[in-house]
């Protein structure tokens, strides 16, 4: 990704952080979740990837681009990042850094397309209890 793209991936990142996240970050605390049409959304703009190689559907963004998208995504609830963390970080750089060929074909395009299942644990349930 060249600098004029990566300006304008940042931007829009930015502006869809503050029009679509901060104004639900209560509901998004309420429902535990975050809404489908901002999901939808980050998908589209390939968020979900955006530090895979773009030779696997991700776009491609270095370490310093990483970053800069870290401050934008800051600005609003840790759950927004962390919905597609898992694809860009650790689940991701792995199959990069040291899959095989055959992994990396088969398992980046799906990371860099679409959301894998959730990366957070849901909230813990109570245990039933009994009275003794």
């Amino acid at each position: 990704m060249d600098a004029a793209d990566f300006k304008a991936v940042r931007d829009a990142v930015r502006r869809l952080v503050r029009e679509d996240v901060v104004p639900r970050e209560d509901e998004i605390e309420e429902t535990d979740a975050i809404p489908d049409d901002v999901r939808r959304k980050a998908v589209d703009m390939g968020l979900f990837g955006y530090t895979l190689p773009e030779e696997h559907g991700g776009l491609g963004a270095t370490l310093y681009e990483d970053v800069q998208l870290a401050f934008e995504f800051g600005y609003t609830t840790p759950a927004f990042r962390s919905m597609f963390g898992t694809n860009n970080g650790i689940a991701g750089k792995v199959l990069v850094n040291a899959g095989t060929e055959e992994q990396q074909k088969h398992w980046l395009p799906r990371l860099a397309s679409a959301p894998s299942p959730p990366s957070r644990s849901p909230r813990p349930r109570r245990a039933p209890t009994r009275p003794v």
